[in-house]
C-alpha cells in the first residue's frame, strides 16, 4: 500500500523547505507530525512547510499541523488556489497562523 503523504525535503543556504504531497488524515497524522518534528531539529534556520501539493487534509491532520506548529517555529506555504486551502480557512487555521502564498514568499 503507497503512502497517503510523501515527505520531500530539500535544503538550501539557510533555509529548509518541506513539502507535504498526497493526504493527511487519522492514519498517518502521528507520523507527518513526527517526521516534521525530526526535520526542524536538523533544520538550517528557516522551515518552511509547503502544503500546496496536499490532495486532502481532515480534521486529525489539521490538529496534528496545529499541535506541530505550536511546537516548531515554521513558515507555511499555501496559495489560494490549493486543494486544502478553502479546508484550512473554512476551520480559522488561517487565523492563527501566516500563510505565505508560495514557497518564495515564504523563503523571502
Amino acid at each position: 500500500m503507497p503512502d497517503l503523504c510523501t515527505v520531500e525535503t530539500r535544503h538550501a543556504d539557510r533555509s529548509t523547505v518541506v513539502r507535504l504531497i498526497g493526504e493527511i488524515d487519522a492514519s498517518n497524522a502521528a507520523l507527518i507530525d513526527g517526521e516534521l518534528h525530526a526535520i526542524a531539529k536538523a533544520a538550517r534556520s528557516v522551515l518552511v512547510v509547503d502544503l500546496n501539493a496536499l490532495d486532502y487534509i481532515d480534521s486529525a491532520g489539521i490538529a496534528a499541523l496545529e499541535r506541530t506548529t505550536q511546537d516548531l517555529h515554521f513558515r507555511i506555504a499555501i496559495s489560494r488556489d490549493a486543494t486544502v486551502y478553502q479546508t484550512l480557512h473554512v476551520v480559522g487555521f488561517n487565523e492563527g497562523h501566516e500563510l505565505y502564498r508560495s514557497v518564495a514568499d515564504a523563503l523571502a
